[in-house]
């Protein structure tokens, strides 16, 4: 395994994004095959475009500053300049997931350039390195990458982390010696000495408020979920749940944990509840309870729910979660997901059923 892959496979093993690491990195160039980077990762709407650089004893003669102004400064950012282009202008550009399924890149998302190296005798470097053209990058020594990765525990946090980070060091392009951060009731003064510190600040930053969210617990489900569409057991559009999931930031983990844990905790009656919901990134999200073998446990029953609820709301896409409480291996609980998937259009009679019921009709509270 390359370098590159052990940098992917520590990024998708983590945030469980195998489905959205992509191989096979080559497209034509005429009749040439050419690469397109060392490694892409999609998140969301944003793909992260890695160029990795090692050295090796062909370049031993070299000093480290030379090493560090050519192969990383000079070669790795003109490759990423190549790569943004050959992305965003070839219309169906084919690549492979990590389970060989063939996906077509989306020229209209964002990129976020990285670069890591690997030279231990490297210390002092750019964080982050701003192209002739003006295109910022962020730089990591292979050490510095670990550290950030440590910190991290969702897959949004790279995102907001590289944004942080760039912000931060702008036109410095090194650690500030000073970072303060003020709060409501407090005011933080850190002295970082390297990216852990870095890192930690940021954790204090913009998470530390939502240190009582249950992350752990989210987590689980969503490597439950993830596992299960794996398995190819629920809705086979697992990918576009999992697309949405994986961009939950802090402030919608806490949402959804919160409604998920009211659903979890409360008795269970005879017919399913989904009085529970999120709206995100123009999908809606429900919560609700059933219980295994009654007339209400069909698939036709939750689809019937969820279009209801896009017709309430005039959305495409709705999710739904039920909650079972059984017993199964290892598990607590049972969940359930599924995906409705329709082009809004009024219906007058899902809408009578809508205001007959009276269901989320506290819009204000659970929105």
């Amino acid at each position: 395994m390359t370098n590159s892959e052990k940098i992917c496979n520590s990024i998708a093993s983590k945030f469980f994004l195998n489905d959205f690491t992509f191989k096979n990195l080559y497209y034509l160039n005429g009749k040439v095959k050419q690469e397109i980077c060392d490694g892409l990762i999609e998140c969301g709407d944003i793909y992260l475009l890695l160029q990795v650089k090692e050295r090796g004893s062909a370049s031993s003669s070299c000093d480290e500053t030379k090493w560090l102004e050519k192969k990383v400064y000079k070669d790795a950012v003109s490759q990423i300049k190549t790569s943004i282009q050959v992305i965003k202008n070839n219309q169906g550009l084919k690549v492979l997931d990590m389970y060989d399924q063939e996906v077509e890149l989306n020229p209209d998302h964002d990129i976020i350039p990285i670069i890591v190296f690997l030279n231990d005798d490297i210390e002092g470097y750019d964080m982050i390195y701003t192209s002739s053209t003006a295109l910022k990058i962020n730089v990591f020594s292979i050490k510095d990458f670990g550290e950030m990765m440590d910190m991290l525990k969702v897959p949004i946090d790279i995102i907001d982390y590289l944004d942080f980070r760039m912000r931060l060091f702008g036109d410095a392009k090194r650690i500030p010696k000073l970072m303060c951060f003020e709060s409501e009731d407090s005011v933080m003064i850190s002295i970082p000495q390297d990216e852990e510190g870095v890192a930690k600040h940021f954790y204090m930053m913009n998470l530390r408020q939502y240190k009582d969210v249950n992350v752990e617990e989210f987590l689980f489900i969503l490597k439950h979920h993830y596992d299960r569409m794996r398995d190819g057991m629920f809705h086979p559009q697992y990918k576009e749940i999992l697309r949405v999931m994986v961009k939950f930031n802090r402030p919608t983990i806490k949402q959804f944990m919160e409604r998920w844990e009211c659903v979890t905790k409360r008795e269970i009656a005879e017919s399913p509840i989904f009085d529970r919901f999120l709206i995100f990134d123009g999908m809606g999200i429900l919560f609700g309870n059933s219980k295994r073998g009654t007339k209400y446990d069909d698939n036709e029953f939750y689809l019937v729910i969820m279009s209801m609820f896009a017709q309430k709301f005039k959305l495409d896409k709705v999710m739904a979660l039920v909650h079972f409480p059984e017993k199964f291996k290892d598990y607590t609980y049972l969940i359930q997901t599924m995906l409705y998937e329709e082009p809004y259009e009024y219906n007058k009679e899902l809408m009578d059923k809508v205001k007959e019921t009276g269901w989320w009709d506290n819009a204000k509270f659970n929105k």
